[in-house]
């Protein structure tokens, strides 16, 4: 509520203007959020602290937000202590506020004797209450994976409703809830997870909120995330049979269980857990031994290496070749060569040996 007076000076002959004041009085009531309104209360009023009684035609004149509530002359019949002059009094229709919820709304009033009584003029600007309107909505990457998003959100204001729009779809409820930890308790910020998303894929991402006193939504700016690539086989070179190999991992959504398969053609010949960066493979007997089979009259074969992790997986070939020193011992079973293997007894446990051979002044690892 707000009051504002004027001193009343004397029309005519009027002796007693020094003790009457010109008032207007403004509240402001039914501030309405969803549509953007409220109204304005007024009593204008001319009255005196003391002695003085007047009966002569006055105009009475009173706009309110440029509407004129009253402009009329009339005779002014009052009497001392106290006199009371009744101008106007009332409430206004809805008053539309600006588009932020702000409103200024001018007013002026007038009292004006003929030829006698008093005279008196006030104007100026009553601010009416911002109505709740629009919350500010900013978001931001919070995490992401393979195949998931992560948004942070934040609100200038209490929210009671989140919800997201991927690629400029529909949109769509964000799942969040107090008891789920995933808002504050103040609901001006959290986060949701969008799942379901192709790995090494950008996507946009935009966010709107629920202003939970006006019920308007408001939207955030568009960001772009890309999800994580899967693990990749980033290195892998042609090796000899027998040798170590290193392969090279990528695993930039930091999968947590991977798996590198060896196989030639559908026959798996090794298995390994691997991680991010340079796995060095070394083969055991067992491991050779199936390799070498694999050659037949060839000295070289190829390799597929398959890498799997979170339900994806990725592959690359390399050649393998047997080296003219990587021969093996064989031995004639019922007509027919079969490969040998050579053992011998150490504290009387049988250990396999390894048949080595000179090249050229060279010891070589035979098979």
């Amino acid at each position: 509520m707000a009051t504002y007076s004027a001193q009343c000076s004397a029309v005519g002959s009027f002796g007693y203007a020094n003790y009457f004041k010109l008032y207007v009085v403004l509240n402001e009531v039914n501030i309405n959020s969803s549509n953007n309104t409220s109204q304005i209360q007024y009593n204008v009023y001319c009255q005196s602290s003391g002695s003085g009684s007047i009966n002569a035609r006055h105009l009475k004149y009173f706009n309110l937000n440029g509407t004129d509530i009253i402009n009329t002359t009339e005779t002014v019949k009052v009497s001392s202590p106290n006199a009371y002059i009744p101008i106007a009094s009332g409430t206004t229709g809805a008053i539309i506020h600006n588009s932020d919820g702000s409103k200024s709304v001018p007013f002026s009033a007038k009292i004006q004797g003929a030829t006698y009584g008093v005279s008196a003029y006030i104007s100026g600007t009553f601010q009416l209450t911002a109505v709740a309107r629009y919350t500010t909505v900013t978001n931001s990457l919070r995490s992401k994976t393979i195949n998931t998003i992560s948004i942070n959100w934040k609100t200038t204001d209490a929210r009671d409703h989140t919800q997201y729009s991927l690629n400029g779809g529909a949109w769509i409820d964000a799942g969040d809830s107090v008891s789920g930890g995933t808002i504050t308790p103040d609901n001006k910020s959290g986060y949701y997870t969008i799942k379901g998303l192709s790995p090494n894929t950008t996507y946009t991402v935009k966010t709107r909120c629920k202003r939970t006193d006006s019920q308007l939504w408001s939207e955030s700016s568009i960001i772009s995330v890309a999800t994580y690539d899967i693990a990749k086989i980033s290195s892998l070179s042609n090796f000899e049979h027998g040798s170590n190999l290193t392969v090279g991992i990528a695993n930039p959504g930091s999968i947590s269980s991977l798996n590198l398969v060896m196989k030639v053609g559908n026959v798996q010949i090794l298995s390994r857990t691997v991680t991010a960066g340079n796995n060095i493979i070394v083969f055991n007997d067992t491991e050779l031994d199936n390799l070498y089979k694999k050659y037949g009259s060839s000295n070289s074969l190829t390799a597929t290496f398959v890498l799997s992790g979170s339900g994806y997986t990725n592959s690359k070939t390399c050649i393998i070749t047997l080296k003219g020193n990587q021969k093996t011992m064989r031995t004639n079973v019922s007509g027919a060569w079969k490969r040998g293997k050579l053992w011998t007894n150490v504290n009387g446990a049988w250990k396999r040996g390894v048949l080595w051979t000179n090249v050229s002044g060279t010891w070589k690892r035979g098979i």
